[in-house]
């Protein structure tokens, strides 16, 4: 899994995971993306964990276990779909707010094949029958739940190939959260063509909508763009952004993340620095017609894929580029810079026991005070028993705190989710092993004690493969 999270100030990024590839490459035949971690909230009330691989519907149906944050040793409520079947994914994508936890069923089939599905329980009584979304307009493997993102009073739903303009060309569902019965807002590109893959990115905050569509054309084929609509007013057409010096291959809107005062778009296969060396565009959100500032690693190189995950606080952007080499191919890297003085050199963050293939920055995620960098991919306790690195935002010069699990092992991929909260971190390591070979499992960490052995939450019936903690949410 991916980038991208904020707190602070109600803001909410959702993007997917990249390849070390060149990117680009989302046709139907290809599984969708890792989610991203869920947006990070104050105080965690619950941890809720996918595991959409779960059979007890018929194989791979899934499922989503609700713990209580004030006894996580109580057995969870576990959640299944009500009109369950064979390979619908319940559970692939997982989110939550204060009172509503919402679960995506990527490849549910009421329309058609593969057309998806988003079930929006209420947090406050989960054992009532959950609301059942699907597009109104849905169509075979439109994969409606692509991306799920959250504020107080909206539920988004991205599904990328959705065909109105085109095939694959993508589209945005906006729910009214306090009145789920009403039909949605659909957003589609005013200009929208084939393969745009408009919705693979998508942030909010209080008063804007921002939707990366990767391989728009504009600038060159997949030169990419992104559409910024006014939240409260989605009728009016958005403003699109496209980079200034775009150019073929660059995938502008790959990745996005907001602030109430920017807007940050990665281009992670933009080749100033070489080819696919990597760029993010800071817009000041409050005037969008301005020219935005440019930010690209200060010793870029080729492949380094700058920009392939970004995040944002109040006074901080971060951004990944996980194919850094500076401690071996594809070590990775972070930058993190000074939000309100963007032309000052960032701070570069790499593991201080790095290696090759870690892909450090590969998944970056940030509170009020911590940014939070796993690596999956970390070998530590054999090859993919994987790691998080949580640094002291207010002293990047400090050592950071090294999370594996207390009982790794290889190919346990520790990391491969997370989320987090001013009072807790939650890792997903999906492919652990306690309850059979890729059962998985999740480790719950107490943020301001980060020296204290994690609370490990398996699933009280977990089988094989069933992938528990491929995707997380705190509420």
């Amino acid at each position: 899994s991916d980038v991208r999270i904020v707190t602070g100030e109600a803001v909410y990024t959702e993007n997917f995971s990249v390849p070390t590839a060149p990117l680009g490459d989302y046709s139907e035949s290809t599984p969708a993306p890792e989610p991203a971690p869920a947006p990070a909230q104050t105080i965690a009330r619950w941890v809720v964990v996918g595991a959409y691989l779960d059979d007890d519907n018929g194989s791979n149906s899934g499922s989503v276990y609700v713990y209580d944050t004030n006894n996580l040793s109580a057995q969870p409520t576990k959640l299944t779909a009500f009109d369950a079947a064979e390979s619908d994914y319940f559970g692939y994508s997982v989110a939550a707010t204060a009172d509503k936890i919402v679960v995506g069923a990527i490849n549910d089939d009421d329309n058609g094949s593969n057309s998806g599905a988003v079930y929006v329980y209420d947090a406050n009584d989960i054992s009532a029958q959950p609301t059942k979304l699907t597009a109104f307009d849905a169509a075979e493997s439109d994969y409606f739940s692509w991306t799920v993102t959250t504020t107080s009073d909206k539920i988004f739903v991205s599904t990328i190939h959705d065909d109105d303009n085109g095939s694959n060309s993508g589209a945005v569902y906006v729910y009214d959260a306090n009145n789920l019965s009403a039909q949605p807002t659909k957003l589609t590109a005013f200009d929208g063509a084939e393969g745009d893959y408009f919705g693979v990115s998508v942030a909010a905050t209080a008063d804007k909508i921002i939707v990366g569509a990767s391989n728009d054309d504009d600038n060159a084929t997949n030169s990419g763009a992104v559409y910024v609509y006014d939240a409260n007013n989605l009728s009016a057409q958005p403003t699109k952004l496209t980079a200034f010096d775009g150019a073929e291959g660059d995938y502008f809107g790959v990745s996005v993340a907001a602030t109430a005062d920017k807007i940050i778009v990665g281009a992670s296969n933009d080749d100033d620095n070489a080819t696919n060396s990597g760029a993010v565009y800071v817009y000041d959100a409050n005037n969008l017609s301005a020219q935005p500032t440019k930010l690209t690693a200060f010793d870029g190189a080729e492949g380094d894929y700058f920009g392939v995950s970004v995040s944002a606080t109040n006074d901080k952007i971060i951004v990944g580029a996980n194919a850094d080499g500076d401690k071996g191919a594809y070590s990775g890297s972070v930058y993190v810079y000074d939000a309100n003085d963007l032309s000052a050199q960032p701070t570069k963050l790499t593991a201080f026991d790095g290696a090759e293939f870690d892909q450090f920055g590969r998944t970056v995620a940030a509170n009020a005070d911590k940014i939070i960098v796993a690596v999956e991919y970390d070998d530590d306790n054999g090859i993919s028993s994987g790691s998080v690195y949580v640094y002291d935002a207010n002293d990047l010069s400090a050592q950071p705190t090294k999370l594996t699990a207390f009982d790794a092992a290889a190919d346990d991929a520790f990391g491969s989710s997370v989320a987090a909260t001013d009072d807790k971190i939650v890792v997903g390591a999906r492919n652990n092993d306690d309850k059979g070979r890729d059962s998985g499992s999740v480790y719950v960490y107490d943020a301001n004690d980060l020296s204290a052995t994690p609370t490990k939450l398996t699933a009280f019936d977990g089988d094989v493969t069933d992938y528990f903690g491929y995707s997380v949410a705190v509420g």
